[in-house]
């Protein structure tokens, strides 16, 4: 895995996407998984309401970092070598070869995203 320096960890770029793409829940016990994803976005509402926000969005840095770090990780994977894996979009004709899935897995993933949280949802601006 490509660890993202500790000083700034980024943000998933659509954390409210449960089981979406770059999420661990497509390689894990799924309804486990999306028990993660729905528990963060439940405390990341409570923050946002307790602190007055109503909206919320990546900052372009953060959603870069994330889409960066999550490149990296798969490239460290066998998957890369599979030409045919629909984990790279091979399944859709036409499509780019692009990683759909957090391939560090749910354990790096839930970590990831607690310490975001921890550090006050850093890489989201709020209003």
């Amino acid at each position: 895995m490509v660890p993202l320096s500790p000083a700034h960890p980024a943000a998933p770029p659509n954390p409210f996407t449960i089981g979406g793409p770059h999420n661990a829940s497509t390689v894990c016990n799924a309804v486990r998984c999306i028990e993660q994803n729905v528990e963060w976005v439940a405390d990341c509402l409570r923050f946002m309401r307790d602190a007055g926000y109503t909206a919320l969005a990546p900052s372009v840095d953060a959603e870069n970092a994330w889409t960066a770090h999550v490149r990296a990780a798969a490239e460290e994977t066998l998957l890369v070598r599979d030409p045919s894996s629909s984990f790279f979009g091979a399944n859709t004709p036409g499509k780019a070869r692009s990683i759909a899935i957090y391939a560090p897995g749910a354990a790096a993933y839930r970590e990831r995203c607690d310490e975001v949280a921890r550090r006050g949802y850093e890489g989201f601006e709020f209003r």
